[in-house]
C-alpha cells in the first residue's frame, strides 16, 4: 500500500466521523427541543408566581412606611399638644393628624393592644400605635385576601443639651469674687474666667469651654477638663408662645381689680401690677395662671407665687421672704432680691426673661428652679442659700457673697423644646 493512498483513506474515514458525530447532536439537541417544551409551563407558573409575590411584597411594604409616618406624625403631635396643655385633648390631637396622613379611626383600636397611649415618664411619652390589615393580589390565589400590618411610634418632648448642665454660657463664665461651688457640670461656649487667687471654685463635674479661658490657683474640676478643646453646644431658645397658652387669664388696666383687688394690696401704677404691702406687713399670694399686659412689682413682707405667669414687661421681686412654684416668664428683665427663700423641695419655679437678664440676690435658703435668660446676663449672689436646678444664659457672672448650683434633673421637664422619635 502506498503512501498517497494511506492518508487518502485517514481522510475519508475522518470525514465519516465527522458526519456521525453531527448527526449524533444533531439528534440529542431534537430530543431537548421536546423537554424545553415539556418544561416551559412550569417556568411560566414560578415566574408568574415570583412576579405576584413581588408586587404583594412591594404593596405591603409601601403601606407599612405609609403606616409608619402616619404614626410617626401622630406621636410627635400628641406629645405636643400634651406638653403645651396636660389636661387638654392631646390624645384627639394625634388621633387627627394621624387621621390627616392617612390612618383612620377604627386603625385606633383594631385590637386591644392598638391605640393612643401615654407613658407619665420624666418627660412624658406618647405611644401611637395600629394595626392595619393590607389587601393583597397574588395572595389571594392561596385564600390570603388581607395581610395585617402593626407598625408603633414613641415620641417625646426633648430637653436640649444646655440643660445638662448645671452652669450654661452661650458666651461667658465670669466669677470675680466669692466662693462658687457646683455640683454638676458647666459649659461656655466662650470662656470661663476665675479672677484672683482669693476667690475660689469648685466644679464636682466637667469644665468645659470652647474658648480658652483664665483660671485662678482656687480652681477645682472634679471631672474632665476641656479649656479651649470643647464642641460648641447651642443656645435654646424656648418659643414664648407656649408660655402663654398657660396664661389663661388677661390682666390689664381696665380689669386688674377683678383678679388682684386693691384691699390685699394690690395697685395698678405707671407700667403695670404693684403690691406694695410693706407698710402693714401684708404679703402677696398670687395663685393661678396669667398674662399680666405690664410690668409686675412685689414688695412688702412675703410673696408666694403657685401658678404660670408671663408678663409683659419687666419684674421685681423684692419681699422679705419668697416662695414660688409654676412658671415666670417675663419680656424684659427679672429682679429677685429676698432675705429668706422658704421653697420646699418639692417645689420647682421657672425664671425665664425672654429678651432681658437676670439678677438674683438671696441671703439665706434654697431656691429650686432653673434661671433662664438665653439673649442676657445671669448675676448671682447667694450669701448662704443654694440654687437647685440649673443656670442658663448668653453671659453668667457672680457676684459678692458667692454662688452655689446643685445640678436638678427637673429641668429638663421645664423647658422641653421640640418633640423626636424615640427609636
Amino acid at each position: 500500500m502506498t503512501k498517497a493512498w494511506q492518508v487518502t483513506w485517514q481522510v475519508r474515514l475522518s470525514r465519516v466521523a465527522d458526519c456521525t458525530v453531527k448527526r449524533i447532536a444533531a439528534s440529542r439537541l431534537r430530543q431537548e427541543d421536546g423537554q424545553i417544551l415539556i418544561l416551559w409551563p412550569f417556568v411560566f407558573i414560578v415566574a408568574c408566581a415570583f412576579a405576584g409575590l413581588t408586587i404583594d411584597l412591594g404593596s405591603i411594604y409601601a403601606e407599612k412606611w405609609r403606616l409608619q409616618s402616619a404614626v410617626d406624625s401622630a406621636s410627635l403631635s400628641g406629645v405636643e399638644s400634651y406638653t403645651s396643655n396636660p389636661s387638654g385633648s392631646w390624645s384627639a390631637a394625634a388621633e387627627s393628624i394621624g387621621d390627616t396622613n392617612g390612618l383612620v379611626s377604627s386603625d385606633y383600636a383594631y385590637n386591644s393592644s392598638d391605640g393612643i397611649s401615654l407613658a407619665s415618664t420624666s418627660p412624658p411619652t406618647v405611644t401611637v400605635r395600629v394595626t392595619h390589615p393590607t389587601p393583597t393580589y397574588f395572595m389571594r390565589v392561596f385564600g390570603i385576601d388581607t395581610v395585617p400590618i402593626t407598625v408603633s411610634a414613641t415620641a417625646q418632648i426633648a430637653s436640649p443639651p444646655a440643660f445638662d448642665y448645671a452652669i450654661f454660657a452661650n458666651k461667658s463664665i465670669q466669677i470675680s469674687s466669692g466662693t462658687v461651688d457646683v455640683q454638676g457640670s458647666i459649659h461656655s461656649n466662650d470662656t470661663i474666667s476665675v479672677y484672683g487667687s482669693q476667690n475660689s471654685m469648685y466644679v464636682s463635674g466637667n469644665c468645659e469651654s470652647v474658648g480658652t479661658g483664665k483660671y485662678g490657683y482656687g480652681f477645682q474640676c472634679g471631672g474632665q477638663m476641656e479649656n479651649g478643646t470643647a464642641a460648641n453646644v447651642p443656645m435654646p431658645v424656648y418659643p414664648a408662645s407656649n408660655f402663654e397658652k398657660l396664661a389663661t387669664t388677661v390682666v390689664n388696666s381696665s380689669n386688674w381689680s377683678t383678679y388682684f383687688p386693691s384691699s390685699q394690696g394690690w395697685a395698678w401704677g405707671k407700667s403695670g401690677l404693684e403690691f406694695n404691702g410693706g407698710s402693714s406687713g401684708q404679703g402677696a399670694t398670687v395663685d393661678g395662671n396669667y398674662d399680666i399686659e405690664g410690668d409686675f412689682t412685689i414688695n412688702g413682707d412675703s410673696a408666694n407665687v403657685d401658678g404660670n405667669l408671663y408678663v409683659q414687661g419687666n419684674v421685681k421681686l423684692d419681699p422679705s421672704s419668697f416662695s414660688a412654684t409654676g412658671t415666670l416668664l417675663a419680656t424684659g428683665n427679672i429682679q429677685v432680691s429676698t432675705s429668706t427663700v422658704t421653697q420646699d423641695s418639692s417645689d420647682f419655679m421657672a425664671f425665664y426673661s425672654t429678651t432681658g437678664s437676670i439678677q438674683v440676690s438671696v441671703n439665706q435658703g434654697n431656691f429650686y428652679g432653673t434661671l433662664y435668660a438665653p439673649t442676657g446676663t445671669i448675676q448671682m449672689s447667694l450669701s448662704s442659700g443654694k440654687v437647685y436646678g440649673s443656670v442658663v444664659a448668653q453671659n453668667i457672672q457672680d457676684s459678692a457673697g458667692g454662688t452655689n448650683v446643685t445640678y436638678d434633673s427637673r429641668v429638663q421637664t421645664e423647658f422641653p423644646m421640640t418633640p423626636r422619635l424615640i427609636p
